[in-house]
């Protein structure tokens, strides 16, 4: 049985909501029919003919990349522009296009945490963070008889997360009182009398983007016409996602040790490295993409080591100021792993919801650069 294509981006979104994504940034479903039904769905880094063929060969009737291919609104659909022929080309196979940015990057279990796992790295912990959610209190009032029902509605809309735990909250019972006026429709009492009930009081936390669609939920499995609830903002930090990751090695690495571990872990027989002295690497920085404009975050961490992409000569001269090596992987292999680590999240899902559905990584993808 096919799946519905907005059903998919919605439990992506719950784990890399597009709030994450930066200001600059164009997430989220790009082409195509969002309630479309698929059967197979392909996971790439960056559109390209060779990854539409490949969509069209596995019959994938859904793409989900990592690059967006429409950044600003096109004045062009010609087919002399290469982002345009791409654009029609999904069109006319009526294949729909997902993207994950930066809301992929900043995300936990995104490329930060790909990256780091590629590198073997261990203790991680954030570099510099972009975003930590708000939180809301969400009481509601509950006749007995219908606790269970409207607890698992609010649950199933997304409250009551706490870092890794889930179904987090708290009861407690009492008396409600009330007296229903002209017009209203009680559920429980008679217009004009005092009603008085055993009602439970239900706590749980929602993070605030998700704070509609919980309250909406509530009211719908609540039996009141007129559902009581306290809403309390909290200032406590839900979860926070950051840019990049600080962890590390097994054990302390010379230059030498360290750029062969670098090329193993990423297929490489070439790397551009810059080390400013001759020194143990232990404790390692990671940013997929271009990260050398975080260099002044990566020095505040005290890492020996930075891996990233797209590495240039300024930057570099900065961070030997820092004393930290530089590996330059390169921007696609830094960010390649996308595809896998994509499909492994979906296949996970999958098994979850029992969806009939397939996930493949494309194989088309290769580096734009070659060594000679």
């Amino acid at each position: 049985m096919r799946v519905n294509s907005k059903k998919i981006i919605q439990k992506l979104e719950q784990q890399f909501p597009k709030s994450l994504a930066d200001s600059w940034d164009n997430v989220g479903f790009q082409i195509g029919n969002e309630d479309s039904a698929v059967d197979v769905i392909l996971t790439c880094l960056e559109v390209t003919d060779a990854v539409i063929d490949e969509a069209v060969e596995k019959c994938a009737g859904l793409i989900i990349a990592h690059h967006p291919l429409i950044f600003k609104a096109p004045k062009t659909l010609s087919e002399h522009d290469p982002k345009a022929h791409l654009m029609t080309r999904l069109i006319k196979e009526n294949i729909g296009l997902y993207v994950m940015h930066t809301n992929f990057d900043h995300g936990t279990g995104g490329l930060s945490d790909l990256m780091a796992s590629e590198l073997k790295l261990s203790r991680t912990v954030h570099l510099k963070e972009v975003h930590s959610e708000k939180l809301v209190k969400i009481i509601v009032y509950i006749p007995t008889d219908h606790v269970d029902a409207v607890e698992t509605a609010v649950f199933e809309a997304g409250a009551g997360h706490i870092g890794k735990y889930s179904n987090c909250g708290f009861k407690s019972s009492g008396l409600g009182s009330y007296q229903a006026t002209e017009g209203a429709n009680p559920f429980i009492g008679e217009i004009g009398k005092l009603a008085v009930t055993e009602e439970v009081k239900l706590e749980t936390i929602v993070q605030a983007a998700n704070l509609s669609h919980v309250i909406e939920a509530m009211i719908k499995a609540h039996p009141y016409e007129e559902v009581a609830y306290d809403l309390i903002p909290l200032m406590n930090k839900g979860m926070t996602e950051s840019l990049g990751r600080v962890g590390y090695l097994d054990e302390p690495m010379s230059p030498t040790e360290f750029a062969q571990h670098v090329k193993n872990c990423y297929g490489l027989e070439t790397l551009k490295m810059s080390v400013p002295r001759d020194k143990k690497i232990y404790k390692v920085a990671v940013i997929s993409g271009a990260g050398m404009d975080f260099i002044a975050d990566v020095a505040h961490t005290r890492a020996d080591a930075f891996v990233t992409g797209d590495v240039r000569y300024h930057e570099t001269m900065e961070s030997r100021h820092f004393g930290i090596a530089i590996a330059d992987v390169g921007h696609f292999e830094s960010e390649v792993v996308f595809s896998k680590g994509v499909k492994a999240i979906l296949d996970r899902m999958i098994d979850e919801q029992g969806y009939d559905l397939r996930v493949e990584a494309s194989s088309a993808e290769k580096p734009i650069f070659e060594f000679y």
